[in-house]
């Protein structure tokens, strides 16, 4: 399998990847892929679908396998639709890989030119989260035990996926900061 070529944003929740990878994405050459996105999108009438709204809805993380299998069979699908151009477009990975142990297995089919960690304080996540809730519409998002469950999770297993990648590729995105400021922090990050 040839192996695309990615950046991975990590962040927690509500730590602005989504709208940067957005934002970059209409830039040009990149394809902004988010794994948040495409369990919302799973059919909620099929057994998987099912599964992952289930999951979702209560603050809990979808398992390695099934977040694996479901990424490449979507990028395969976003290929065979022209939506994504892995020639000439460099893959943003919002939320892939989740953990130290999906590192591994994205490495298979990513080859990982940098990772851009998304810092801010918890404090402004909460108060993005509840806004972002509230215009969205986003059940995971308007439940304040549900947002802590998240922020720990992440804390304790996404966090420390950033020990897997040599410290040479790993940028810090002040993300607290205005939209446009992150994103000139961003743009002077990925022209290197």
């Amino acid at each position: 399998m040839e192996k695309y070529k990615g950046i991975l944003f990590v962040g927690p929740p509500g730590s602005g990847k989504g709208t940067q990878g957005k934002i970059l994405e209409k830039k040009g050459n990149y394809f902004h892929f988010s794994t948040g996105d495409m369990f919302r999108n799973l059919d909620k009438s099929t057994e998987l679908g099912a599964r992952v709204k289930a999951l979702i809805d209560r603050g809990n993380f979808v398992d390695d396998f099934t977040t694996i299998i479901l990424a490449k069979e979507t990028l395969r699908n976003y290929i065979s639709n022209n939506q994504f151009q892995p020639l000439s477009q460099y893959l943003i990975l919002d939320g892939l890989p989740r953990n130290a142990s999906q590192v591994s297995m994205v490495t298979e089919f990513v080859t990982v030119c940098q990772v851009l960690y998304f810092d801010i304080p918890d404090n402004i996540i909460v108060d993005r989260l509840w806004k972002r809730a509230m215009k969205e519409g986003r059940a995971d998002d308007a439940d304040s035990g549900k947002i802590k469950k998240r922020l720990d999770i992440y804390s304790q297993t996404t966090e420390p996926l950033l020990k897997e990648y040599p410290a040479h590729l790993i940028y810090p995105i002040f993300s607290d900061q205005p939209i446009e400021e992150v994103v000139t922090q961003i743009w002077d990050l990925i022209k290197k």
